[in-house]
Formats: C-alpha cells, sequence, structure tokens
C-alpha cells in the first residue's frame, strides 16, 4: 500500500488491563499512547496490548465517472445543457460555447459515492463535435467549404453560423482569393465574449484581365528579351549551316535539333512580348502592412517548425523553384492582400496546406 497505509497500520492504541492501571501520574486518563514501550509509563508496560488501526477504516474519496456526449457544431458554438444518466439519476451538465473535440466538462461530486464519509467522485464528461456540410474548424475559426460565387454587382452572401451576411468585395479580387470576417469564428473557450474569424474563397464568373508587374521584373523581362533575341538568331545561323543542301539526302539530325531549339526560345520570347505588352509596371512596397507585388513573405506551414520565405511576384516569374511565388497561382491569390497573423489555406493535388503569415518584408 502506500506510505500512508503503512503509518497506519504501524499505530495501535495501547489499552489497560483493567481499570486499576488506568490511573497514571495521579490521574485519570485513558492509556492511549504510541506502540513505542519506552515512552509509556512503568506501571503499565506490562499490561499494554496493541489494538491496530485498520486501513479501510479511513474515509476514502468515491471514483470519477467518465461519460462522452455528441454535439453537432451549432451546440458547440451556442452552448448547451446535456441530461447525464448514473445510477439511475440524472444530472444536468452545462457545455459552455465553444466546446471543441476533446474538451472535457468536469462536474464535481456527480461520480461514484465515497466509503466512510469520503467524499463522492466527479463527472468527467467528453465532448465529441460532429463534421459540419458547410463549414471546416480550425482551432477557433472556421473555414467555408464550398467557394462563394461573386456577383455581378460585386456582392457576396456568406454563410455563418449567425445568419447568411452580405459583404462587398473589391472589384480586383479573383478567382481563388481568400477574404477574412473577423469575430465570426467560433466563440474561444473560457473567454467573455471572444469569437475567432470565419475565412472563404471567392470565385467569379470571369477575372479581371489585367496583369501586373513590378519595375524590377520589367528590367529584367528587358534583359531576357534582349538576351533571348540573340539566341534565337544564333541559332537561326547554326541551323542554317547545319542544313541539307540537297532534297534528296537523309535528314540531318542535327538540324533538327537546332530548329526544336529556336522553337522553343521563340515561344519564350512570345509570352516575354506579350507580358510587356499587356502587364501594367507598378512600384514595389519599400515596407507594406499586406501583401502585394513585390512583397517578400515570411510563412509558417501548419505543423512546420521552420519558416519559408518567398517572395510575390508576377506570372511571368512565379514557381520557377528559386523562392517565389507567382500572383496568379492558387498560393499568391491566397497571399494576396493577408496581412501578418492571417491564417490561409491552399487545396493542392495532396490535400489542404495551410499556412500562417509570420512577416512582410
Amino acid at each position: 500500500g502506500s506510505q500512508d497505509d503503512r503509518e497506519t497500520e504501524a499505530k495501535a492504541v495501547i489499552v489497560a488491563e483493567d481499570a486499576s492501571d488506568q490511573t497514571i501520574g495521579g490521574e485519570n486518563k485513558p492509556a492511549s499512547y504510541s506502540r513505542d514501550r519506552r515512552r509509556a509509563p512503568a506501571a503499565t508496560r506490562e499490561h499494554i496490548r496493541l489494538v491496530p488501526v485498520q486501513p479501510q477504516d479511513r474515509p476514502r474519496p468515491g471514483r470519477d465517472i467518465e461519460r462522452g456526449t455528441v454535439l453537432s457544431l451549432e451546440e458547440a458554438y451556442t452552448g448547451v445543457t446535456r441530461r447525464i444518466t448514473i445510477h439511475g439519476r440524472q444530472e444536468e451538465v452545462l457545455i459552455p460555447p465553444g466546446a471543441d473535440n476533446g474538451t472535457v466538462i468536469q462536474v464535481e461530486g456527480a461520480g461514484k459515492p465515497g466509503r466512510n464519509g469520503g467524499r463522492p467522485g466527479d463527472l468527467m464528461l467528453t465532448a465529441h463535435v460532429e463534421d459540419d456540410d458547410r463549414f471546416e474548424r480550425d482551432g477557433d475559426d472556421l473555414w467555408v467549404k464550398a467557394r462563394l460565387e461573386v456577383r455581378s454587382d460585386g456582392l457576396v452572401e456568406v454563410p455563418t453560423l449567425r445568419g447568411i451576411k452580405q459583404i462587398t468585395v473589391h472589384a480586383g479580387a479573383r478567382t481563388g482569393n481568400q477574404l477574412r470576417l473577423t469575430g465570426l469564428g467560433m466563440p474561444i473557450l473560457g473567454s467573455d465574449n471572444e469569437y475567432g474569424d470565419l475565412h472563404f474563397e471567392i470565385s467569379r464568373a470571369r477575372d479581371p484581365e489585367q496583369k501586373y508587374i513590378t519595375r524590377a521584373e520589367h528590367a529584367q523581362l528587358l534583359r531576357e528579351e534582349e538576351k533571348l533575341e540573340a539566341e534565337v538568331a544564333e541559332l537561326g545561323r547554326s541551323a542554317g549551316a547545319a542544313q541539307p543542301r540537297e532534297s534528296k539526302v537523309k535528314k540531318n539530325a542535327e538540324f533538327e535539333d537546332l530548329q526544336d531549339k529556336q522553337a522553343m526560345k521563340i515561344m519564350e520570347l512570345s509570352q516575354i512580348y506579350q507580358t510587356l505588352q499587356d502587364a501594367k509596371v507598378v512600384d514595389a512596397p519599400k515596407t507594406a502592412t499586406r501583401i502585394v507585388l513585390g512583397s517578400t513573405v515570411v510563412i509558417r506551414e501548419k505543423d512546420e517548425k521552420e519558416n519559408k520565405v518567398y517572395k510575390m511576384v508576377s506570372r511571368a516569374r512565379g514557381d520557377n523553384g528559386t523562392g517565389s511565388i507567382s500572383a496568379d497561382s492558387p498560393a499568391g491569390r491566397a497571399l494576396m492582400g493577408k496581412t501578418v497573423g492571417d491564417k490561409v489555406r491552399v487545396r493542392t493535388p495532396d490535400g489542404i496546406m495551410r499556412m500562417e503569415i509570420i512577416e512582410i518584408r
């Protein structure tokens, strides 16, 4: 047993053999002393006997009772009262707003009764929140599962757990952009009227066609244009030198390879021509509170310990394996316009990738 049990078993009550032995030192006192015989009065040493105090006579607390209950997302949002039957009696348990999977509500004294005057145990009620068809929960935040269509007048209807909210989306927003409604997520458990946020992704029947590049990207495209033009000209000269002189001669493999390379370079050059013609040049911000084209962004993926750094660039320059993200890519559209502390999620072939914005440079 425990140390307390061993100490209890070692204790004893010294009882005199007859009434005459109970007079000690001229006073009538019960002859109860330590079992240490050296401390007992000499007149009673040969008359004492030990009566052990049994451990089971001590007060013992009752055991806790564990139960589970299933909540809908709406019930977890508003809070709910559950009636739990325990050994024929009913206990009303208040589950507070903001409960999540694994939240345990403790009801003191609602468990099994104690013994020998010990206190009763507790009821431990564990909450399990069902999945919802409309929302995905991420801590105290909610994500609308479906993309929301922006109407021609710029309005979008956003479902929330408080009803439908109509908001106006800015004209430059594109399909895949993610927006946030502050304070329309789940209640923060144990807080005083504090809530998480609601996130959603929009889609448009027709996205704005305007493309943007920074001045640095514009200068880089001009340099690449010049370089590609020189390469195309050189490949043309080389192909001309390798071209068969007689029509009956078997096709020259070197000539065909040079033609293929030249065609690829011409395709790259035409894309640069198109970008330089269509794109609007903008100044990259020196400091920014929101992510824009040209921003350097520090993000952390969920469950990852190390941060990652990306530069937001135009479609012509992004996703090239050099630590950049195109503003027109799914990740770029999700990040554009966000600020430090915002959370975004991106649909990938491997599932949903969740990121938090740590810093904007």
